[in-house]
This record gives structure tokens, sequence and C-alpha cells, in this order.
């Protein structure tokens, strides 16, 4: 780096300092703000790490990592000790303990099809060209929730009360770099702040910001606020190296969409699943029940998952 964009540099880090933890009191909710002056006295001991040179022709600036999590790391850690749960189908259901296999998918396949662009920080025109879509097709994900036995989810996720809930463990020792386990923010909060970043680094320097790689794959746990009550929790598999080969579908949402494939409970895949609710509108409720737990003891792969029946008594 010249000693003249050092000095640059220097002076669009000291000049935004105070605006930023302005930004941030504007912009986060109120778990972040109570940590304001941690990220204030953060800022000030690093005056020259809080934006970074990207080494490029251009010249470009985004955040220092290690700030950039400070900022992410309440707003979307996840408490992983606590179960999660995943709606689905009942035949979903029984063809994952029949195949022993999960299924996660490419992020174009989501129900809301604005959120792929939901974080864009500029206007996008082609949303799906193909540099774009191959893009998506390196990110994978599989939502869970906070929420056991929950009448909405059921009704959006759990084939109208007629499907399962499973229940899953996130398993910690497991370590490796292609899984992101994350919950879901909701709001624009954090993409208005870097917004705003971009615009007070122009107007003192006519330097591009820019988003880093961390962001690039975080900024799928970003959502609208419309979809809050759903609690959700998502585990992304990063497969820019195409570690594992994707099949071909078409999903119930009618996206034709890609798909990865994990042995169930084993020490490639993070979620452990331990045990299942059968639905409020369950067919054959007793029936399937005992025919489940018959399934499970002869199944030794499966012994030990428990089974719940929904406790929702005014499902219509």
């Amino acid at each position: 780096m010249s000693v003249d964009i050092s000095i640059q540099l220097a002076k669009i880090n000291s000049v935004l300092e105070t605006t930023i933890i302005k930004m941030i009191t504007n912009h986060f909710p109120s778990n972040i703000c109570k940590n304001v002056d941690e990220l204030k006295n953060w800022i000030e001991k690093n005056p020259n790490k809080l934006i970074l040179r990207k080494p490029e022709q251009q010249i470009r600036l985004y955040l220092n990592p290690e700030f950039e999590m400070k900022l992410l790391d309440p707003l979307l850690s996840v408490d992983t000790i606590k179960t999660v749960f995943h709606y689905t189908s009942l035949d979903a259901c029984f063809s994952i303990l029949q195949s022993q296999e999960i299924k996660i998918t490419s992020i174009v396949g989501l129900n809301d099809k604005s959120e792929i662009n939901f974080s864009d920080l500029f206007d996008v025109k082609e949303p799906y060209n193909q540099k774009r879509i191959d893009k998506y097709h390196e990110k994978f994900i599989f939502s869970l929730s906070h929420l056991r036995d929950n009448l909405n989810q059921w009704r959006l996720y759990g084939d109208d009360g007629k499907g399962v809930c499973l229940h899953f463990r996130y398993n910690t020792s497991l370590d490796d770099s292609h899984f992101v386990y994350k919950k879901i923010y909701y709001g624009k909060g954090y993409i208005e702040f870097l917004k705003e970043l971009g615009i007070a680094i122009k107007k003192i320097k006519n330097f591009k910001f820019v988003t880093s790689d961390r962001f690039f794959s975080y900024r799928y746990f970003f959502k609208n606020e419309a979809y809050k009550e759903e609690e959700e929790i998502r585990l992304m598999f990063l497969n820019e190296l195409k570690n594992k080969t994707s099949n071909w579908y078409l999903n119930r949402y009618n996206i034709i969409n890609t798909c990865l494939t994990f042995h169930l409970n084993s020490s490639n895949f993070p979620l452990e699943l331990w045990g299942l609710t059968l639905g409020p509108k369950c067919p054959h409720l007793q029936l399937n029940d005992a025919q489940l737990r018959k399934y499970i003891r002869e199944n030794p792969k499966l012994r030990g998952l428990k089974i719940y029946k929904s406790q929702i008594d005014c499902y219509r």
C-alpha cells in the first residue's frame, strides 16, 4: 500500500469513528446498542483496521473482519444447546427414516423468492443472470425453528398439520468450515448500516465500499421482518469448491432446484435427529404412532428415537 493511500485510509478511519457509532445506534436493535461502548473502545484502539483496502486494481474498502464479527455475532448467534425443529410432511419424514438420508436445498428454492436479493446493497437489474445463478448454487440451506409444536409452523410447513415435526440437536464437536449455523435476523438494519457506510466513505473520498466474503455468505441469514414470528435458524453448507455433487428436482413451490444429500446422524452432518412429533391432523394418528414405534424398534440405526404427539387440540 502506497504512503498516499495509507494517509487517505487513515483519514477515512478517523472521520468515520463517530459516524459509525451513530449508524449502529440508529440501525441496530437494543442488544447491539448495549454494546456500543465496547464497540467504541474497539474502534478507538484499532483506528487503522476499521476499514481495509481490498487488494485489487481499483481501491475498494470493506469492514475489518474482526469488527464485522463484533457486529454480526450478536445478531446471528444461536444457542447451540437448544433443540431445533424442522416441519415436513409425513411422507418426507418416513423417506428420511427409510433412506437414512437428509436433503438440503440450494437457496434458489426458498418460499420467499425475493429473499435471495433481500440483502443486496444496490439495485440488481438482472437477479437471475447466469453468473448470479451459479453463485446461488454454491450455497445450500436446511431451515429450522425454535418453535416446537407451533400452530403456524404446522400450517405453513407441516402439511397443514398432517405432517411431522423433526427434533434436532446441533453437534458442536463437528468442526467443519463448510457449515454455517446461525439464526435469522429479521429486518434491514444491518443492510441499511452497510449502505450508509458506503455513502459516508464516498463523501469523504471517492472510494467504493464492498461487502466482505464473509457477508456474502452470511447475507442469507437476513430476512424480511414479515417472517419474524417463524424464529428461523438455518444450517448452511458452502459448496464453492463443489465438494459434493448436487441433484436436480422440482420442489413443492414449483421451482426447479438442486439439493445435496447427507447421511442422517453421520459424522459429516452437524444435526442429530433425536425425536419427532406427529402433527395434530396426522392421518390414522394412533395406528401410525404404533407403526412408527415398531419400525424404530426394528431398525438399529433409529433406536432411541423418541416419538411425541402434538398437544394442539384446536386445529381446524
